[in-house]
């Protein structure tokens, strides 16, 4: 391995291709592309990386835990849980809401490839994107302040399904993207469904 691989290392990497992959897509960007950006050879990639597909899987997971951070950090010393919850939804409508936002074009993304374990691999990442807003409607179960919806029922991704469709609504008669107001109604909505 060269010294220039060692120092960019996988991290680096996956900075770059997920940067290509955001600016390009998927089919327009190459594993040549990616070395070259990152001052490679094909052969340095494919040492931490097997394929494009896996060095693909690999940014979605960092891209949709670093968005679940961000959001974390977001609800971080709020008040209560409805206060932590409108500061994390705040957080995603941002990062969802921007012009290219790499998560939504490289779920679109995934859903065209149709390569390998996709369906998994769009599952795990949804599931990473909702496990902050889960943690905090599992706080209120066990708190005593919600009842359970059951097993098989989301809370987390009924809420984003719902801030998704009014974004599009607004969106599509020309409104700015969500304000903070629209979230607080929105979480009060289905809170309200909820409480004990």
């Amino acid at each position: 391995m060269s010294t220039r691989t060692a120092s960019i290392g996988r991290k680096g990497i996956l900075e770059i291709a997920e940067d290509l992959f955001t600016q390009r897509s998927y089919q327009a960007v190459s594993i040549r592309d990616i070395a070259q950006a990152c001052g490679v050879t094909n052969a340095a990639l494919y040492y931490h990386f097997p394929n494009k597909e896996s060095l693909f899987h690999e940014v979605l997971n960092q891209h949709a835990a670093r968005l679940s951070d961000e959001m974390r950090a977001a609800g971080k010393g709020m008040s209560n849980q409805k206060a932590r919850l409108v500061a994390m939804l705040c957080e995603y409508v941002h990062l969802a809401s921007e012009p290219r936002s790499a998560l939504f074009s490289f779920r679109r993304e995934a859903k065209d490839l149709h390569i390998g374990d996709m369906h998994v691999q769009r599952k795990q990442l949804m599931l990473s994107m909702l496990a902050p807003i889960e943690e905090v409607f599992d706080d209120a179960i066990a708190a005593g302040t919600l009842r359970s919806p059951g097993s098989k029922n989301s809370p987390a991704a009924l809420l984003t399904g719902m801030l998704h469709a009014l974004m599009m609504h607004r969106s599509a008669c020309d409104f700015d993207t969500l304000r903070e107001e629209d979230i607080k109604m929105t979480v009060d909505i289905l809170w309200k469904g909820m409480e004990i």
